[in-house]
């Protein structure tokens, strides 16, 4: 979502679209709203009432927002921040992707311009060569991202004390550093500088994570379950996803992780669940999608894509 790029196109008469990786925290007229700690859905009319104060308090908190820095925000070509149909107008109102699963979502009212194509994913190359898996035991993988460094020490403290909490398994811990080449082991704990996700995930038996689009949906694609701690932004939300979708577990605190990595290893239903998304996924081909967007909308002819 770059919105000043859509604020210029727009009176220029240029097709603008919008593509985000976090579906979730697009508005809608109905469901849990976004960046409140992770509403999951609640039935009934107290559900209803709580989101509808949420959803009330959020476009309260954005027009505050815009009423505060009006004056910039007009000179880069925002007169509102919502439509006059209540979309926000940081989207585009023609084409707006979003680069996640329907699947996993809440069932709400997306607007119109909305569509889902699936999530892309990638993952930086690596010339270090496979990591040495012992077999016949559970492998289990702390990853925190690459974006995160000031929670990258507790949390390989915190993958520690899963291992000594967890005996029986091999935990992992990754530093998401892929220019560095630091690996350290001691008893059944392994600290690397990289662990490439789309080799090695699918040889885990349990991720434990942050809750970022990429490594959720890395965890999805190798049919892997996770245990989840939000560190900030949107992984609350995606922590509520996961744990409602009954993909993984929810942390509320690091303290949390060892029994809840040890629960997530032995719930069967976890994996099953996972591995079913999965092959929701594979249904999901965004080149394609994208494609046939580029030759309904703009007419360009689909075969002449690369």
């Amino acid at each position: 979502v770059l919105p000043v790029a859509g604020a210029v196109a727009q009176p220029r008469g240029l097709p603008w679209w919008t593509s985000t990786v976090s579906p979730c925290v697009i508005e809608s007229r109905n469901g849990p709203p976004a960046y409140l700690g992770g509403w999951a859905p609640r039935a009934g009319a107290w559900g209803r009432a709580r989101d509808g104060a949420g959803r009330a308090f959020v476009r309260t908190f954005k027009h505050a927002v815009w009423i505060a820095h009006r004056r910039r925000l007009r000179r880069l070509g925002f007169a509102a921040p919502y439509r006059a149909n209540g979309d926000e107008a940081i989207y585009s109102p023609a084409v707006i992707l979003g680069l996640g699963m329907a699947e996993l979502e809440f069932p709400r009212t997306w607007p119109a311009a909305f569509r889902f194509i699936g999530p892309v994913l990638h993952t930086p190359p690596s010339v270090a060569p496979p990591l040495a898996l012992e077999p016949g035991r559970p492998h289990v993988l702390v990853t925190f991202g690459t974006q995160l460094p000031w929670i990258k020490a507790p949390m390989a403290a915190a993958a520690a004390a899963i291992a000594e909490a967890l005996p029986e398994a091999v935990v992992h811990f990754t530093d998401g550093r892929p220019d560095a080449r630091t690996a350290a082991a001691r008893d059944n704990f392994r600290r690397h500088a990289y662990v490439p996700y789309d080799r090695e995930l699918p040889r885990f038996a349990l991720v434990v994570h942050h809750g970022g689009t990429g490594i959720m949906y890395h965890c999805i694609r190798a049919g892997v379950p996770s245990v989840v701690l939000p560190a900030d932004y949107d992984h609350f939300d995606h922590a509520a996803r996961i744990a409602h979708a009954g993909i993984g577990l929810r942390a509320r605190r690091p303290a949390e992780l060892p029994a809840l990595a040890r629960r997530a290893l032995a719930d069967g239903r976890l994996r099953e669940n996972t591995r079913r998304l999965q092959h929701a996924l594979a249904a999901y081909d965004p080149g394609a999608t994208l494609r046939e967007l580029f030759a309904r909308r703009i007419g360009f002819a689909a075969s002449s894509a690369p």
